[in-house]
């Protein structure tokens, strides 16, 4: 594969994973009024975890 076919993938997982933290986080947070330092802690958390699984998937499927 090429050098640009995998920016474009890292940068696509990138946004899919930004959007699908937020919505995790936004719908457990809104319940409870949790403070905004919980909610980075929380979103940071999902957004490493999601992110490192697609990663390692792409770099598998390589």
């Amino acid at each position: 594969m090429q050098i640009d076919t995998l920016i474009i993938i890292a940068i696509v997982i990138m946004v899919a994973v930004l959007l699908i933290s937020r919505a995790i986080v936004g719908a457990m947070t809104k319940q409870s009024g949790m403070s905004i330092t919980y909610r980075v802690l929380i979103f940071s958390s999902i957004f490493g975890l999601l992110f490192f699984i697609l990663i390692s998937i792409v770099l598998a499927s390589i």
